[in-house]
C-alpha cells in the first residue's frame, strides 16, 4: 500500500480552531497517511493534558491581558504561543512513526536552509548554542501517532516569561510539572529568518525524506469550520470542563495573615471544583469553617474566590 503524503498550512490563528483541526486530522486520517501540519496562534498559553494550570501559569495576568488558556490532548509542559511562534505537527500511523526522523527533519531543515547547527536534547527539546528554540509533545493510540512542537522564530519572550511564571501558592498536586529552560528566538541567530522560509525549509526536508513532491494545501478558517467534526471539536476545546475540569486533584492552602490568629484554610479540589474546606491553626473556628464549607463547596476553584470568602468571614 502506498503512503498518502500531505502538507497542510492552516491560515487560522484561533488556538481552539487549530487544536480542533489537529485533533480531527489525528482521529480521521487514513491508515496510510503521512501528514505535516503547520499553524500559528494568537497569543495564548497551552498546557499539557495532565497539567494543573494553577501551578503552571499566571492565570491572573492572563485574565488581565485577555490571554486564553488551552489544554491540548498530548502530554508535556506549558508553552506560550503567539504569531512569532511556528507550530508543526507530524501525524502518521504508529507503525511508521519515528521520533528521531521527525527531529531530523527539523534540524536538517535549519542546517540546510539557514546554516544553523541545532541539536536535540534529552528532554525532547531542540537547542541552538545551548538555548531552547523548540519543544515537543507526543500522543499515541493503538494505531496512530502524533508529534507536535514549537519553533520560536520571533516570539515575545517577555510575555512568555510573565505568563509561564505562576503566582506563589501552596498547592499540592500530582500533575506533570513543566521544566524551565533558557529559550531563544531563531531571529537571534539569523536576522533574516521568516515564518514562510522556515515552512518552506521544513516542507522541503519532509518531502525529501519521503521521496515525493507535492504542493502545500492552504486551509482557510472559514473552510475548516465547514467540517462539522472540527466545529464540534473546537467547541469542546473551549469548554471549562476540559480546560480546568481535567486538572488533576490538588489541595490549596491559604494563610489568613496578617489577622490570621494562626489560621489557614485548606481547599480540596477535584475536576476543578472545590470538594472540601478545612480550617487549620491554633484557634478553633467551627462556625467560620461551617460557613466556608457552605459557600465554597462545589464552586469552580479560583484563588480570589477563596481569598475573598476568608477575608469576609474571618473575625
Amino acid at each position: 500500500m502506498g503512503v498518502t503524503v500531505r502538507i497542510l498550512v492552516s491560515e487560522s490563528t484561533d488556538p481552539y480552531v487549530n487544536q480542533a483541526l489537529e485533533n480531527t486530522i489525528f482521529r480521521t486520517m487514513p491508515e496510510d497517511g503521512r501528514i505535516l501540519l503547520f499553524y500559528r496562534n494568537d497569543p495564548c498559553v497551552v498546557i499539557g493534558r495532565f497539567q494543573n494550570p494553577f501551578l503552571e501559569c499566571s492565570l491572573e495576568k492572563m485574565e488581565r491581558d485577555g490571554i486564553p488558556l488551552v489544554r491540548r490532548q498530548s502530554g508535556g509542559g506549558a508553552v506560550y504561543h503567539d504569531p512569532g511562534n511556528l507550530n508543526f505537527s507530524f501525524l502518521c500511523s504508529r507503525e511508521r512513526y519515528s521520533r528521531e526522523e521527525n527531529f531530523g527533519i527539523i534540524t536538517g531543515a535549519l542546517k540546510r536552509a539557514f546554516g544553523l547547527e541545532a541539536r536535540t536534547s534529552g528532554r525532547n527539546d531542540i537547542l541552538l548554542q545551548g538555548k531552547k528554540i523548540s519543544g515537543s509533545a507526543f500522543r499515541q493510540t493503538s494505531s496512530r501517532a502524533l508529534h507536535h512542537g514549537t519553533l520560536l522564530l520571533d516570539a515575545d519572550l517577555c510575555r512568555l516569561q510573565e505568563y509561564l511564571t505562576p503566582r506563589e501558592r501552596t498547592i499540592t498536586s500530582a500533575g506533570i510539572r513543566s521544566v524551565p529552560s533558557e529559550v531563544a528566538n531563531l531571529k537571534e541567530f539569523r536576522k533574516d529568518i521568516s515564518c514562510e522560509a522556515v515552512i518552506q525549509a521544513v516542507t522541503g526536508e519532509f518531502l525529501r525524506m519521503h521521496g515525493t513532491s507535492i504542493e502545500s494545501e492552504l486551509l482557510k478558517e472559514k473552510d475548516v469550520l465547514t467540517d462539522e467534526q472540527v466545529r464540534k471539536e473546537a467547541g469542546s476545546c473551549r469548554r471549562w470542563e476540559w480546560i480546568f475540569g481535567k486538572s488533576p486533584a490538588f489541595s490549596f492552602t491559604l494563610s489568613a495573615a496578617p489577622r490570621s490568629h494562626g489560621v489557614s484554610v485548606v481547599c480540596s479540589v477535584e475536576h476543578g471544583r472545590i470538594t472540601g474546606v478545612t480550617l487549620k491553626g491554633d484557634k478553633v473556628m467551627t462556625e467560620v469553617e461551617r460557613v466556608l464549607v457552605h459557600l465554597l463547596t462545589g464552586k469552580r476553584f479560583e484563588t480570589g474566590l477563596v481569598e475573598k470568602a476568608l477575608e469576609r468571614h474571618l473575625p
